[in-house]
């Protein structure tokens, strides 16, 4: 006597559908955990969306998940300055700092804050740093005139915007008539 097996078929929809799912289970148990990467490019995302409180979660989910580096920390200080967290905004960036004290844009940003929050001469020992930078942005020498109007330096002020309006791009008008 042969062996009797069992066999059924199904339709191909149905089928289709029971692979679908099984593929499902399988996918859903494989899921893999984010990486500090990961939360930082969402969190870079969110920041170009103008979504600070969301950006701000992904930085520090980064920074939980990664080595503390200088960027992620400068990204989420700017955040929570935009949240108007301006403490915890400063620290973030002076600890940007205290890892990398070369890197500009997180002195730049906090010398930005500090003339925001009425500290003309902390604004202007760091916006002095960042203008000795090529990698400088393109109104260091503005912001710089800034502190130096507010702590009433009028011949360093000037000077600065001097500097400022040199760097600028030139255009050909044409004469006035």
């Amino acid at each position: 006597m042969q062996p009797v097996f069992v066999t059924f078929r199904m339709d191909f929809s149905i089928r289709k559908l029971f692979c679908l799912a099984i593929l499902a289970a399988l996918v859903s148990g494989c899921s893999r955990k984010l990486t500090g990467d990961d939360h930082f490019a969402k969190g870079l995302a969110c920041y170009k969306d103008g979504k600070f409180d969301d950006a701000a979660t992904q930085f520090e989910e980064a920074l939980a998940s990664m080595h503390t580096n200088a960027l992620a920390l400068n990204f989420l200080g700017v955040c929570r300055l935009q949240q108007g967290d301006t403490q915890a905004g400063l620290q973030n960036l002076r600890d940007a700092l205290q890892l990398d004290p070369t890197y500009v844009p997180a002195r730049y940003n906090l010398a930005v804050a500090q003339l925001e929050q009425d500290h003309p001469d902390d604004a202007a020992a760091n916006f002095r740093q960042v203008v000795q930078s090529p990698a400088a942005p393109a109104d260091s020498y503005y912001q710089l005139g800034l502190a130096y109007m507010r702590l009433f330096s009028w011949d360093k002020a000037e000077e600065s915007f001097k500097r400022y309006s040199a760097s600028l791009p030139t255009r050909d008008l044409p004469p006035l008539i």
